[in-house]
């Protein structure tokens, strides 16, 4: 995550540099919800080809 120095607000932000901090904020809600996929117990997922 990036962390904005205190004072700082992403609407002030340079339009380059606040498409940036908006991605990472959508990477993390995915990173979110694969880890919850992964951290499904394993009965519940479905079999897996391996």
């Amino acid at each position: 995550m990036i962390h904005l120095p205190e004072g700082v607000h992403v609407e002030e932000l340079d339009p380059a540099i606040r498409k940036i901090v908006e991605r990472d904020e959508q990477y993390k809600e995915v990173r979110q919800q694969i880890d919850e996929m992964l951290n499904t117990p394993q009965e519940e997922a479905p079999p897996s080809a391996s």
